[in-house]
């Protein structure tokens, strides 16, 4: 057996349509499976840090939880594509999810939500999950709020 640069292994065998699994696997190379990994649902709920520094903004930070498989406790796990987040603006919290009657997604941290100065001192309540790429949804953070400033 011996050892191929790496360049010359993808261009001149491992993309070679002449060259079967057997011939890559003696000089080496591993064959592509021709079949993609399936991506699992998300397993952990987001953790979500809301702050709402003024003029009508919130933000909303999402975070893995502490000790998720793969964490770095920053930014999504792996295989996930966005956080959803589902809100409503009122004086009561909603008791379930279905409740929120606003969606937002994002896939870059912070996902920051504008209201108008007018909204100053209204509540927001809201929960947030992961979704996947093929769009398979993670279970639900626990619920969080702020109000408008």
């Amino acid at each position: 057996m011996w050892a191929v640069d790496n360049k010359l292994s993808q261009s001149q065998i491992q993309q070679n349509t002449v060259m079967t699994d057997a011939n890559k696997e003696q000089c080496g190379i591993i064959p592509h499976k021709g079949n993609r990994t399936p991506v699992p649902a998300p397993a952990d709920a987001p953790v979500i840090i809301v702050e709402a520094p003024g003029n009508g903004v919130v933000e909303l930070f999402y975070k893995q939880p502490p000790k998720a498989d793969g964490s770095s406790s920053r930014g999504k796990p792996d295989g996930v594509a966005n956080c959803k987040y589902v809100y409503m603006i009122g004086a009561t919290a909603p008791t379930k999810v279905e409740q929120c009657n606003l969606c937002a997604y994002s896939s870059k941290n912070p996902l920051r939500l504008t209201f108008d100065p007018d909204m100053k001192g209204q509540h927001i309540w809201g929960f947030a999950c992961w979704v996947n790429s093929k769009n398979q949804q993670g279970p639900w953070s626990n619920p969080f709020d702020t109000s408008i400033n």
